[in-house]
């Protein structure tokens, strides 16, 4: 059982999503994922939240060869 509510993960989750559009297109955005200890019970109170982001560049981007990116944007407690 998770230490934190499904409720609270998914605002979470949320903010992470709301955070990626300061640096992806609304529609570049595949999905966001919640990965880690939550996943498995094993959270507890000082627990964060993990997220992977999946982005798929646009036809321009792919079009006009801008390099992909990919890195670790640091979460916000």
């Amino acid at each position: 059982m998770n230490f934190h509510s499904d409720e609270w993960i998914i605002d979470r989750v949320n903010e992470h999503l709301e955070e990626s559009y300061q640096y992806f297109l609304q529609d570049e955005i595949v999905g966001i994922f919640n990965q880690g200890s939550g996943n498995y019970g094993l959270d507890y109170e000082e627990s964060d939240i993990d997220t992977k982001l999946i982005v798929v560049p646009s036809f321009y981007k792919i079009a006009m060869n801008k390099q992909p990116i990919s890195n670790s944007l640091p979460s916000k407690r």
